[in-house]
């Protein structure tokens, strides 16, 4: 009869071994987050980093529910949006995505969103952001 018990015990001992290795192996073979560039200059008004305008402009409205359309322009309705993210986060509002902003953008995006999608794999790159990834 001990034996039946410890065949059990080492049947789920087994099991939750290849489960926990199974977890090990898929986060060390996910995709990873695309390289942030902590030199990437600051975003504001008619910027021409439309890349990283249009990363914004979709996590404005997939993180915050901002109605913008991601069309890679930083218009008066990005800055409004902008003021509004950084208002709310409690940065310094200055409607201009620098350091502070553009990394909060990527933590609530990896937050909400994790780092194993196509914003993760592209936007950090064209975001100012203080560390890379």
């Amino acid at each position: 009869m001990k034996t039946s018990n410890t065949g059990t015990v080492g049947r789920r001992g087994a099991a939750a071994f290849v489960a926990a290795l199974a977890i090990a192996l898929s986060t060390l073979f996910a995709a990873p987050a695309a390289q942030a560039n902590p030199n990437q200059p600051n975003i504001g008004l008619w910027s021409t980093n439309h890349d990283g305008v249009r990363c914004a402009q979709w996590a404005y409205n997939s993180v915050a529910g901002q109605g913008l359309d991601p069309d890679g322009q930083y218009g008066p309705l990005t800055e409004q949006a902008t003021r509004n993210w950084q208002r709310f986060f409690g940065l310094s509002v200055d409607g201009v995505i620098g350091k502070d902003t553009g990394q909060s953008i990527i933590d609530m995006v990896f937050l909400k969103f994790g780092t194993n999608n196509t914003w993760a794999l592209y936007c950090p790159y064209y975001l100012p952001s203080h560390r890379s990834y």
